[in-house]
This record gives structure tokens, C-alpha cells and sequence, in this order.
């Protein structure tokens, strides 16, 4: 995303279609890169001229695991019960 800025002075059409929000056109939708099978779907939830977030959405046997989220000031949030970001829940520690 950091890439993209520099690039274009925002982070908005970072997306699939040069949209702000879905599947990333800058960077992989799936996760782990090198290897198979891919345990999350990363998509970019949201995108503006001067900020971002990033989800990535647990699959296969990841499933219930929760959701995960970064954004563009470093705020790192797991959603470990799966219900929806609590202000509880914004670390990755566990």
C-alpha cells in the first residue's frame, strides 16, 4: 500500500478495477504467498486518499479462526471470536 501511495499520492484504486474496497490489484489475495494450500483471502476493506485497511479472511481449515485487519496507522485487530472488531480486540497477542 505504502508502494501504491508513493505511486499515486493516495491509496484510493488500489483495488481490483480500480476500485477502494475488494480484492487488491497491487498485491496478492491470497496468503501464504509461497505456499499451498492458502489459509486467508486478503482484501482491502476500505481506501481513501490518506488511509487504508486490510482484512484477511481465514478459509480451509483456518475457518472460525477470525478475521484479521491492519490499517494505515499500524492498528492491528484480530477478530477472534469471529462476531465482529471489538475495542478489545485490537492486537494480534495472544
Amino acid at each position: 500500500m505504502e508502494r501504491y501511495y508513493a505511486s499515486n499520492n493516495s491509496y484510493e484504486g488500489a483495488a481490483d478495477g480500480g476500485s477502494d474496497t475488494g480484492p487488491p490489484a497491487i498485491f496478492a489475495d491470497e496468503a501464504p504467498l509461497e505456499s499451498n494450500p492458502k489459509y486467508y483471502d486478503l482484501t482491502i476493506e476500505a481506501a481513501d486518499a490518506m488511509t487504508y485497511t486490510l482484512r484477511a479472511t481465514p478459509k480451509g481449515i483456518q475457518t472460525g479462526d477470525g478475521r484479521l485487519e491492519l490499517d494505515s496507522t499500524g492498528v492491528r485487530r484480530w477478530d477472534s471470536d469471529d462476531d465482529g472488531f471489538e475495542a478489545s480486540e485490537d492486537t494480534w497477542n495472544q
